[in-house]
């Protein structure tokens, strides 16, 4: 049995085991769960299965935001995105997981388990980003603010090694709430910030943050749209409250895209260092296939995540903060074909391979190589996680093949 949210990302991990006579496995889908059971001016208690988009809208009828910055894709449900580490970029701040402040859990008994950290504290550090294995969340508790402003802005950098060496380090050192794209065919980089705004600074700007659904004509006007970008990475210069700064798109149904992820902790030598190596195997694999350069539809994206011991499985654990290297092999239109799965799986290969040596982790809700054990360094404790999430699924219904694989190995836990 698996819980699914938006299935925004889709992994072996999200795929229900068969049961021992063969009849096959259950999904369950929660978005009829869905709203908000609770508010103060400090904290929302919302259902599993509401989507960001919507608790932002109603968040913003009460002139309250999310105390904390989330990706740009906002059709995710709650619940999934607690259990999988959905994050946006911001250096001090960890995934949403870091900031649950309790849960709800129906274990595979049927039994509601209600969990925070001062009365739960070690199910808590399993059960907030358990990758679906620890029953299953169907409340969340987590922390709102008054609404606020933010600016955005994006640019283009041509010379990518006065990126890496000078500029990334700055930025990084100045924002907060930072990320950047590298197109490897053109060695363009484009990074973009955010940065606290006043109403009136916004109201004066007078460019209202767009989603890139919003911008789709733009993008019309040449192959990648007016600044470069296709549709999918398109992020407009604009001020506006801190929900529609920070939100990219409600889906990824504007343009398909493979896409998979590796965490890994770098100083900025490392973190330059690993990108250049990164380059000269996407370089590789286009030569492989008869190509100069590297297929102009991919993109390599580098957001950032404040790292924290709260969750068990935290991507970052161990680590003050980690980069988050995802690759995409975007379609070259709205409506066009996906790449070739081997010409994307190439691609991911060549960065695997280096940030498998600098000790990175793979997002285990986004595609990773099988044969690839999923534990270097960091100091992952798996076993306790393993212990505490038998509370809650005592008949071992939520696990499959694909988790025993990768969280026994090298554990020296029972797979019974």
């Amino acid at each position: 049995m698996k819980v699914v949210g938006f299935a925004h990302s889709w992994a072996g991990l999200y795929t229900p085991a068969n049961a021992s006579d063969g009849t096959p496995g259950i999904t369950l889908a929660l978005h009829k769960l869905s709203g908000i059971t609770k508010v103060t001016d400090t904290h929302v208690e919302v259902l599993a299965g509401t989507s960001f988009a919507q608790l932002f809208q109603d968040l913003a009828a009460l002139n309250l935001t999310l105390a904390w910055p989330p990706g740009g894709i906002q059709g995710l449900t709650v619940g999934g995105a607690v259990s999988v580490g959905f994050h946006g970029s911001q250096m001090s701040v960890g995934g949403v997981s870091s900031v649950v402040q309790s849960l709800r859990l129906l274990d595979t008994s049927g039994n509601t388990h209600d969990l925070d950290d001062s009365s739960n504290p070690d199910a808590m550090r399993a059960a907030r980003m358990a990758l679906g294995m620890c029953g299953i969340i169907t409340r969340v508790q987590l922390p709102v603010s008054s609404e606020f402003h933010l600016r955005r802005r994006r640019w283009r950098v041509d010379d990518s090694d006065a990126f890496l060496d000078y500029q990334l380090p700055q930025l990084k050192q100045q924002y907060d709430r930072f990320h950047w794209y590298l197109h490897p065919e053109t060695a363009t980089s484009w990074p973009m910030y955010w940065e606290p705004a006043t109403a009136a600074e916004s109201a004066a700007e007078g460019r209202s943050c767009r989603t890139a659904a919003e911008q789709w004509e733009d993008a019309q006007e040449k192959e990648f749209g007016v600044d470069g970008l296709p549709l999918i990475m398109r992020w407009d210069n604009c001020s506006d409250i801190s929900s529609r700064s920070l939100t990219h798109a409600i889906d990824m149904e504007q343009q398909p895209l493979w896409n998979g992820e590796y965490y890994v902790a770098l100083d900025d030598a490392g973190e330059a260092a690993a990108t250049r190596a990164i380059l000269e195997g996407f370089q590789a694999v286009a030569e492989s296939r008869g190509l100069s350069k590297p297929s102009t539809h991919l993109w390599l994206h580098v957001r950032y995540v404040g790292g924290d011991t709260s969750s068990l499985l935290n991507p970052c654990y161990g680590s003050a903060t980690c980069a988050a290297f995802e690759l995409g092999l975007v379609a070259p239109a709205m409506d066009a074909e996906l790449p070739p799965w081997d010409e994307w799986a190439a691609y991911f290969g060549a960065m695997e391979k280096v940030l498998r040596g600098y000790n990175g982790r793979p997002h285990h809700a986004k595609y990773y190589t099988a044969e690839v054990p999923s534990q270097p360094g960091f100091g992952l404790p798996v076993e306790q996680f393993r212990r505490e999430c038998a509370r809650f699924d005592p008949q071992r219904l939520l696990r499959n093949e694909r988790f025993d694989a990768v969280f026994l190995a090298g554990t020296g836990a029972q797979q019974a």
